[in-house]
């Protein structure tokens, strides 16, 4: 697998529509991109790395969906969610709390949900293991009945969801994925400061530094459902107890 080291330049503004530009280079294939100058990983893209088991699962997380889940405006006459799974934070709430979502459904969160975390996790401690190092200190937070991994604890869940460039605030791991399932065309991720896209699809994965500004471009036909697995905010406040070196 071939590794890319790439310049960081200019960040567009928050909340600007992504669009394809000349400038951009597409990554058909499997490769590590780390920033030129630090040498860090900015994102790695990985082809057909989930399995048909894993694919199965990640479809049925489509179960979460509820009347409640917090609606996205769009452009699309496509029924467009976004809804939490695992554990959330609400202010002054103990770690654990449970979001609506993953009480609708304690079955597929206990079991099948589980199994597509630890499967996650798997990419995170080969590739960014320091990270994954950290995370499994602060998880020792949380209950131990609300636990679906070793390292992440909450899916966020998207359906046809057109995402504007933007970098993720509610979490506390540097690292998360974007594992995309059903049919498509589209959607292709980008982090515009590397000029960099990946055409992920149905069985791909993309590890990024979720701290670095990402969006997707348009969804042009079918439909698309994305998984992405990270720490939520809420750890923040035990990271100076527990890892203190950690940077985020």
């Amino acid at each position: 697998m071939k590794t890319f080291y790439v310049e960081k330049l200019k960040e567009p503004m928050k909340r600007t529509q992504p669009r394809m530009r000349k400038t951009f280079q597409m990554y058909s294939k499997s490769c590590i991109l780390r920033d030129k100058e630090t040498h860090e990983i900015v994102a790695v893209f990985l082809k057909k790395a989930i399995p048909k088991e894993y694919i199965r699962i990640g479809r049925q997380m489509i179960r979460f969906k509820r009347k409640t889940v917090r609606k996205t405006i769009s452009d699309s006459s496509d029924p467009i969610w976004t809804t939490l799974v695992g554990r959330s934070f609400p202010k002054y709430i103990p770690p654990g709390y449970l979001s609506p979502a993953t009480k609708y459904d304690l079955k597929l969160f206990h079991g099948d949900a589980k199994k597509l975390m630890l499967f996650f996790e798997i990419f995170m401690k080969e590739y960014v293991p320091e990270d994954y190092k950290d995370m499994v200190q602060l998880s020792k937070k949380i209950p131990k009945s609300h636990q679906i991994g070793k390292a992440w604890h909450t899916f966020q869940i998207n359906y046809d969801y057109h995402s504007k460039y933007h970098k993720d605030s509610s979490d506390t791991s540097q690292y998360s994925i974007v594992a995309p399932f059903y049919d498509f065309e589209g959607a292709e991720i980008v982090l515009p400061a590397y000029r960099c896209v990946f055409p992920a699809k149905e069985g791909d994965l993309v590890l990024m530094n979720q701290h670095e500004m990402h969006g997707n471009l348009p969804l042009r036909k079918g439909h698309r459902l994305s998984v992405i697995p990270y720490t939520h905010s809420g750890f923040k406040h035990y990271r100076k107890e527990v890892v203190p070196h950690h940077n985020v």
